[in-house]
């Protein structure tokens, strides 16, 4: 309950002076209470005036695509990570395998 405060109020602050592990933090934070919406829409504040995209905050994503068996959300968002140049790390891509099994 703590993280998912915490991710809520850093979604009402400014992204931009949060450090980036606190911003992976709270996304993931977001993905494992549930609210996956709240998450994307943090992800595009990051992206828009934090300090960028990574693929620590796409593997936040991936892995709640990969925990509840997403294939289609986690193709999205390893399209949308490559066509911003944000390398897919082996963590991304072993996510993106455990969300694709069961296709």
């Amino acid at each position: 309950q703590r993280s998912f405060k915490y991710a809520r109020e850093a979604c009402n602050s400014r992204g931009a002076q949060m450090p980036r592990v606190a911003l992976v933090a709270a996304l993931a934070a977001l993905c494992r209470c549930g609210a996956y919406s709240q998450a994307l829409i943090f992800k595009d504040r990051i992206q828009q005036c934090g300090p960028g995209l990574d693929a620590s905050c796409y593997n936040a994503l991936l892995a709640h695509c990969a925990r509840l068996r997403f294939p289609d959300e986690s193709l999205r968002l390893h399209e949308e990570m490559t066509a911003l140049g944000v390398t897919p790390d082996e963590t991304s891509l072993s996510l993106l395998v455990d969300a694709q099994a069961f296709v």
